[in-house]
C-alpha cells in the first residue's frame, strides 16, 4: 500500500492576496501573559517565612484547597482573557496600509499607510526566543505613537511578512497612499 503525503497547507502570507484578515501564532497568549505568571511564581517564592508561617497556621484551621483553587481560577482567567484576545486580534497588509485590529472588550483599530512605512524590525525578546517566535516592529514616519507591533510569528512566517511589508511598501508613491504604477514617471525626470 503505497502512502501519499498530504499536500502541504500554504502559509498565511502565500495565501494573503492584499486584504485577507490573519491571525498571530497560537502560542501569543502565552508570551503575552507570562510576565503575569512569573510575578505570582517570584511573590510566592519571595514571601517571608513568617508568612508561610502564617500560612500553615491558617492551612491547619481550614482547607488548604480553597486558596490553591482560587490561585488556579484567576490563572485560569488571565490565561483564557489573554487567548479570547488573541482569538480576536488579527491584521493584515493590504496594497495600501497595514491594518491592525485588537482587543477584547474595547476595539482598537490601528493602521499604517504603506508609504509612511520606514523600517520593519523583527523583534527578539528572551522568552518568545525560548518558544521560536518573533515580533515584527513597524516604525511609520509620523507622531510619536507610529510605531505597529505585531506580536507573534515564527521566524520564516516573520521573514515572509516582512519581505511582503517592505516590497509592498516599495511600491507605493510617498504621500499617494496608493499603489505606484509600473512605469511611471517620477517627478523631476524627464
Amino acid at each position: 500500500m503505497s502512502r501519499t503525503a498530504k499536500p502541504r497547507r500554504p502559509s498565511a502570507v502565500e495565501t494573503d492576496q492584499g486584504g485577507e484578515w490573519n491571525r498571530f501564532h497560537p502560542l501569543t497568549p502565552l508570551l503575552k501573559t507570562w510576565i503575569g505568571f512569573a510575578a505570582l511564581v517570584a511573590l510566592a517564592i519571595n514571601a517571608s517565612a513568617d508568612y508561610w508561617e502564617s500560612v500553615r497556621d491558617v492551612a491547619r484551621r481550614i482547607d488548604l484547597a480553597w486558596p490553591l483553587a482560587a490561585i488556579a481560577l484567576v490563572l485560569a482567567m488571565v490565561f483564557l482573557g489573554a487567548w479570547a484576545a488573541w482569538r480576536r486580534a488579527r491584521f493584515r497588509v493590504t496594497d495600501d496600509s497595514i491594518q491592525l485590529v485588537s482587543g477584547l472588550v474595547f476595539r482598537v483599530r490601528r493602521h499604517v499607510r504603506l508609504d509612511r512605512v520606514r523600517s520593519v524590525d523583527t523583534i527578539h525578546t528572551l522568552v518568545s526566543r525560548l518558544f521560536g517566535l518573533v515580533a515584527l516592529k513597524i516604525e511609520a514616519a509620523g507622531g510619536a505613537d507610529s510605531a505597529l507591533s505585531l506580536a507573534f510569528f515564527t521566524k520564516p512566517d516573520a521573514d515572509r511578512w516582512r519581505r511582503v511589508i517592505l516590497s509592498r511598501a516599495a511600491q507605493v508613491q510617498p504621500g499617494a497612499g496608493a499603489p505606484a504604477r509600473a512605469g511611471a514617471a517620477v517627478a523631476g525626470e524627464s
